[in-house]
């Protein structure tokens, strides 16, 4: 480039510096500290793994997430919906998330693990009654009886 043509213009960088000044820093400072928690974890022993969040605002200002509530909802609904899948192996595509307070969304995960807890109950009581019954039931038929000795 000689000295008399202009420098190459990025408007896609002046755009992406706007939206990473809007991204908060409270976010960011609580996405290192979430990452720094999350990096001790996994130093206390050699069998663990985990994600950690990205840091970098651009990312985030991308995904129109620019504050700590809006990262708080976002990972709830990610977290609802997976765990709602585990449990009954379909997404729950019908539920209206934009229309759910953080307190609704936090709710309704809440009422998931009430779900697996009553879940275990059962299945434990279920076990339990089963282990009763074959406890109580005598063997009447010896299929080794023609083999004796």
């Amino acid at each position: 480039m000689d000295a008399n043509e202009a420098p190459e213009e990025h408007p896609n960088e002046d755009r992406n510096m706007a939206a990473i000044a809007t991204v908060s820093a409270e976010l960011i400072n609580l996405i290192k500290a979430r990452n720094a928690e999350t990096r001790a974890w996994l130093a206390e022993g050699p069998q663990r793994w985990a994600t950690l969040f990205v840091e970098d605002p651009a990312w985030w200002a991308e995904r129109g997430i620019l504050t700590v509530d809006e990262f708080e909802r976002d990972n709830l609904i990610g977290n609802y919906v997976d765990f709602y899948k585990e449990l009954h192996g379909i997404k729950p595509r019908w539920i209206n998330f934009d229309a759910c307070t953080l307190r609704g969304l936090q709710e309704m995960m809440d009422d998931l693990h009430r779900e697996v807890e009553q879940a275990q109950i059962f299945e434990e009581e279920g076990q339990r009654l089963e282990q009763e019954a074959l406890d109580a039931t005598p063997l009447t038929h010896n299929p080794f009886a023609s083999l004796a000795l």
